[in-house]
């Protein structure tokens, strides 16, 4: 799903609300430059949930975000990142920065339940 796609095999959708998508039906879901622009971190954690509902079992999350998100923000480290993407079921496979941009690849796993990492 993608918003204002012009590609004729993309559909859109809005990624929290959609419910035409079965739970763990798609092998790769990938929030490019999309978990930045929200400014609800409860909304950021939900993005995490959906993409957990999402994926099949060994399912890929890709993310990627500007690198001044995780360098200059007071409220979201790596460290930071790390944690909360672990509570929403993630492990990070791969992680690489460059000037601009922070990517990781994650892989479906179990959340965890420590809820403290979203405080």
């Amino acid at each position: 799903c993608d918003l204002h796609s012009r590609h004729p095999l993309i559909r859109e959708a809005d990624f929290l609300t959609d419910d035409t998508v079965a739970k763990e039906s798609l092998e790769v879901v990938a929030l490019s430059l999309v978990i930045n622009f929200c400014g609800d971190p409860a909304k950021r954690f939900q993005m995490l949930q959906r993409a957990w509902e999402l994926l099949t079992p060994g399912g890929i999350l890709l993310v990627v975000l500007p690198r001044a998100v995780l360098d200059n923000s007071r409220r979201m480290t790596r460290e930071h990142y790390r944690r909360v993407t672990r509570r929403a079921g993630f492990g990070v496979v791969v992680e690489r920065h460059t000037a601009k941009l922070s990517m990781f690849v994650h892989d479906k796993m179990e959340p965890d339940p420590d809820t403290s990492v979203l405080q």
